[in-house]
């Protein structure tokens, strides 16, 4: 059977979640006997940053230059004259996705393939309202679904949405959430994979991590200014930050290392290809995100048997840990974050009991049990 998986989002030196999740999934199915084609629209050249099998047909559609330097900024022009800004948001939303379909229409033709899997609701909407695919397509909800469909341009891809074969969600409680914007027939639920470490952190080393893009919606700023207050007592101890950090919010992470004189103890590393490496060498794992999907990177330190800090406030953290039994919810306020972690600091204990139940609640979430999951539902989308 015939498969194309295809993404809106850049994949291109990316270390991101979406870029993991879609080689890992091209990789696997080939590896199950698929023959995958995986399209991408990614303006930036070089290489993927993860492996790609051999097998897997790998298209990266970038716009032609006539698209990119004169229909792409006429976009901007002609939706400037729509004065409403939500008109004119969708406007540019639509021309935008007329040009990408226009560079991904023959890669697409050329799959020939039996199931579309689609890695956003954009994407969804160019294949079905623009470019006319009949083919069964399964879309995929990287978020939770409160936060991806309440956006003020989801009626525009409404229509093609409920014309799916299947709209994949992340968790079990996502089915209801997303029932509320889209036909519930349609929704399953499949979880991310997670890589089923054989080694585990000693839980020795005075290193307290978190592994997240630096944004708004990560909260890294309760990380640092929980750490701030405990900072003078445990002056051996460093938190590092791995993920992209090219945005504004980052400048302003910096700033408060800056201010509470954190520099020789609190570090903003940048993106990282050995995540696995980080991780092990950790005691303590903060995670304080307002809203997440499936956090690979919170999954992954579990799976290395960190103990976890999260912030009860988030959904889909509060569903993978179980507080004080594989981990520890905190709310989303730095007073109770630094009590959490002045916590795990003093007592490896606790920090051993964490690490050892959350390793072995990730079971749940193997490769084998993942992509069974996903072979029958493209097999059911496919029938």
């Amino acid at each position: 059977m015939k498969v194309a998986l295809v993404t809106l989002q850049g994949v291109i030196g990316s270390y991101g979640g979406t870029a993991r999740v879609f080689f890992n999934m091209a990789n696997n199915l080939v590896a199950r006997g698929f023959s995958v084609t995986a399209i991408a629209s990614d303006p930036r050249p070089g290489k993927p940053a993860f492996n790609v099998d051999e097998k897997v047909t790998f298209v990266n559609c970038v716009s032609s230059c006539f698209s990119r330097y004169v229909l792409e900024p006429s976009t901007n022009f002609i939706s400037a004259f729509t004065f409403n800004r939500q008109r004119r948001r969708t406007l540019r939303q639509v021309l935008d996705l007329q040009i990408k379909a226009k560079a991904i229409k023959k890669a697409i033709t050329d799959a020939k393939a039996d199931v579309i899997i689609s890695y956003q609701q954009e994407t969804t909407y160019m294949l079905i309202e623009i470019l006319k695919i009949q083919t069964p397509i399964i879309t995929m909800v990287h978020r939770d679904p409160d936060e991806y469909f309440s956006k003020p341009e989801f009626p525009l891809y409404k229509n093609a949405l409920n014309n799916c074969a299947f709209v994949q969600v992340l968790l079990p409680q996502f089915i209801e959430v997303a029932s509320k914007y889209i036909n519930k027939e349609q929704l399953v639920y499949i979880p991310n994979v997670v890589p089923q470490f054989p080694q585990s952190s000693n839980l020795e080393n005075p290193l307290i991590l978190n592994v997240s893009r630096i944004g708004e919606g990560k909260r890294q700023h309760l990380l640092i200014e929980a750490f701030a207050q405990i900072k003078d007592r445990y002056p051996d101890w460093k938190v590092e930050c791995w993920g992209w950090a090219h945005s504004a919010y980052a400048k302003k992470l910096q700033n408060l290392i800056a201010k509470e004189g954190l520099q020789e103890q609190v570090t903003l590393c940048g993106e990282t290809s050995k995540v696995a490496q980080k991780l092990e060498s950790a005691s303590i794992f903060v995670f304080p995100s307002e809203i997440e999907g499936f956090s690979l990177a919170l999954t992954e330190a579990m799976s290395m048997g960190l103990a976890c800090i999260g912030c009860e406030d988030c959904p889909a953290v509060r569903t993978l840990i179980e507080n004080n039994v594989n981990g520890l919810l905190a709310q989303n306020n730095a007073n109770d974050i630094a009590d959490k972690i002045e916590l795990l600091i003093k007592n490896k204990g606790l920090r051993q009991k964490l690490g050892a139940n959350a390793k072995a609640s990730m079971h749940a979430f193997s490769e084998e049990k993942v992509w069974d999951m996903w072979e029958q539902l493209i097999y059911k989308a496919a029938n």
